[in-house]
C-alpha cells in the first residue's frame, strides 16, 4: 500500500468500522423526449469495464502476519444495484430518494473483504434516473471522481455505438507508484519529515475556542454542513489585485482572510487549517483512479 492507503486503514482501525472515509457521487440523469433511453446494462458494462482499467479499485486490504497488504482481485464483477421508484408518488419520491441515498452512502465497508466501490440506479421515470457511485477513500478522491466519471461517460457512449472508446492506457500501475513512494522515504528521509513538522507546530493549538452559541461536543460527531456563497464580481476581481500585488494565487488570498478571521476570533495568532490536496505532482498519476488526494 501507499503511505496514504496505511494512513487510511490505520484510521479505519482506531475510529472503528464507519462511513467517514466514503466517498459519494449522486448524478441526476434526465435525457430529452428525442435521446435513446439508458441503457442499464451497458451502464453496468462500463462500470465493470473502469475496474478493469483502474486496479486501485480493485484492491483490498487485510492484515497478514501483522502487516498490512494491499491485495489486488484480478476478476470482480461490480453488480449495479438497482431500485425503481417510478410507482413512488411525486410528492414524497424526493424525500424517499434522499433517504435511500443518505442510507447508500453511508453503510460503511469492510477494508480486508469488500470491493470498495458501490454503485445504485434510482429510476424515477423512463427518461430520469439517479447513479449514485461510492468508492471509500482509501482507493479514491476527490481527483479520482473526476477521472470516473469522464472515463464512465466515455466508456458507455463507446459500448452504445458498438466501439471501443478511445481511452489511453493508464501512464503508471498505482502499486508501482505505492512501491516508489516507499523506497524514496527511507527511514533517514522519514526521521527528516517527522523533525521538520514537529518544529513547524511546535505549540499550536489544539484546538481553536471560537465562541459558538454551544460547548464543543467531548466526542467529534464529524456531522459537518457546507455553506456556499457568492462573491461578486467586483469583490472578486479586487482581491485577485491583491494577489497579484503579493504574487499570491487567488486562493492563497482567501486562505489568508479566513485565517486572519480566525485570529480575530479566538485571539490567537497561531492558526493551523488543514486544506484537501490532489498530490498529482507527476503528469503520470493525473489519469489515475487512486488515494493519493488527502489533508
Amino acid at each position: 500500500p501507499s503511505l496514504d492507503q496505511g494512513r487510511l486503514w490505520f484510521l479505519d482501525r482506531m475510529q472503528g468500522r464507519s462511513a467517514l472515509y466514503n466517498i459519494p457521487a449522486a448524478f441526476h440523469l434526465r435525457g430529452s423526449p428525442r435521446a435513446p433511453p439508458l441503457e442499464v446494462a451497458l451502464l453496468e458494462r462500463a462500470l465493470r469495464q473502469l475496474l478493469e482499467r483502474h486496479p486501485a479499485l480493485r484492491t483490498r486490504f487485510p492484515m497478514v502476519e501483522g502487516t498490512i497488504q494491499a491485495v489486488r482481485r484480478e476478476q470482480v464483477r461490480l453488480e449495479l444495484r438497482e431500485v425503481d421508484l417510478g410507482g413512488v408518488e411525486p410528492a414524497s419520491r424526493e424525500a424517499s430518494l434522499r433517504q435511500e441515498l443518505e442510507e447508500a452512502a453511508s453503510r460503511p465497508f469492510d477494508l480486508a473483504e469488500d470491493l470498495l466501490v458501490r454503485a445504485t440506479l434510482w429510476r424515477l421515470g423512463e427518461r430520469e434516473h439517479v447513479l449514485l457511485v461510492v468508492m471509500h477513500h482509501i482507493v479514491s478522491d476527490g481527483w479520482s471522481l473526476r477521472v470516473f466519471f469522464q472515463e464512465l461517460s466515455r466508456l458507455y457512449e463507446g459500448l452504445r455505438a458498438g466501439r471501443p472508446a478511445a481511452l489511453p492506457a493508464p501512464r503508471i500501475d498505482y502499486a508501482d507508484f505505492a512501491r516508489w513512494q516507499r523506497e524514496l522515504l527511507t527511514h533517514d528521509a522519514q526521521r527528516e519529515h517527522l523533525r521538520f513538522w514537529r518544529e513547524r507546530l511546535e505549540g499550536a493549538p489544539e484546538v481553536l475556542l471560537l465562541p459558538t452559541d454551544r460547548a464543543r461536543p467531548a466526542v467529534q460527531s464529524y456531522r459537518g454542513r457546507v455553506l456556499r456563497f457568492h462573491l461578486s464580481a467586483e469583490l472578486q476581481e479586487g482581491l485577485r489585485a491583491l494577489g497579484r500585488r503579493y504574487g499570491t494565487t487567488l486562493f492563497m488570498t482567501l486562505q489568508a482572510a479566513f485565517a486572519s478571521l480566525l485570529a480575530r476570533y479566538t485571539g490567537s495568532d497561531d492558526i493551523v487549517i488543514g486544506s484537501p490536496v490532489a498530490n498529482r505532482g507527476r503528469s503520470e498519476l493525473e489519469g489515475l483512479v487512486d488515494a493519493e488526494g488527502g489533508y
